[in-house]
């Protein structure tokens, strides 16, 4: 379990997150979206330790802080990155290996994929959506507790994006995936079970529900006698409606608040 207690994250004069408060379970399933510089990513690398906050974070009650050894595994670029020199397939049998994961079950995904050509690619010569590609499979590589995504699914071909989510599906069993806007169908379909979260303006709000039961929601900013969720934010309330009225935007286009 993650707990974390008033958590503050600035950059500089900027406030990126605001007194955040929040309880991550064993086996979660979290999709959290928002708009681009709400603070999702940095949510993300408040949670192994690579931004500085005020604040508490505890996993199973032991202050981050004070861990040796997080058993969570990431695609985040700084917490991977070892030497663009590396061939993909010297970077992914590194992280395999010092995971325990099976270095031939991680090819596999990347045939699935249809991207074992890159194998012998540097990781500095790789284009965005295939280093993308390749950050993903080291991330689903593992035995870890928990796996946290940052957009897992930028970048990525339209055509991989479905077999990308049934490989995190199929091998992982308790996630956090972070994405700016989640317009693609077939991503809420696959990951039906997973509870939908937003992450605005530096606060996470949820859980609003199961994907298959949210993702055809509307959210408006500002007070709705038709909410069903209301929550407050620095810029008033935000509410989640069942039926689209003036002013509201589908839940999966958060993206377009700003």
């Amino acid at each position: 379990m993650i707990t974390l207690e008033n958590v503050s994250i600035s950059y500089g004069k900027s406030i990126v997150i605001k007194n955040l408060t929040a309880k991550i379970e064993d086996g979660s399933k979290w999709f959290i979206i928002g708009p681009n510089g709400s603070g999702k990513s940095t949510f993300l690398k408040s949670l192994i330790g690579l931004v500085n906050y005020k604040g508490i974070i505890k996993i199973n009650g032991i202050d981050l802080r004070s861990v040796k050894k997080i058993n969570i595994s990431t695609n985040i670029k700084e917490a991977l990155h070892i030497s663009s020199y590396l061939r993909v397939s010297e970077f992914i049998r590194f992280h395999t290996e010092i995971k325990g994961y099976e270095y031939s079950k991680a090819l596999s995904m990347l045939e699935e994929l249809k991207m074992s050509e890159i194998l012998p690619f540097k990781i500095g010569k790789l284009s965005t959506g295939q280093e993308k590609i390749v950050y993903n499979i080291v991330a689903i590589a593992t035995n870890s507790d928990l796996v946290i995504m940052d957009e897992p699914f930028e970048s990525v071909d339209p055509w991989r994006v479905e077999i990308l989510s049934n490989i995190i599906k199929k091998n992982v069993n308790s996630y956090i995936l972070v994405s700016h806007i989640i317009d693609n169908l077939t991503i809420s379909k696959i990951f039906n079970e997973a509870s939908l979260l937003i992450f605005f303006r530096g606060n996470l709000f949820g859980p609003i529900g199961r994907i298959e039961n949210s993702i055809n929601l509307y959210i408006k900013i500002g007070l709705s006698n038709n909410s069903i969720l209301t929550y407050d934010s620095d810029m008033g309330k935000i509410s989640i409606l069942r039926d689209k009225e003036e002013g509201s935007i589908p839940i999966y286009k958060i993206g377009e608040i700003l």
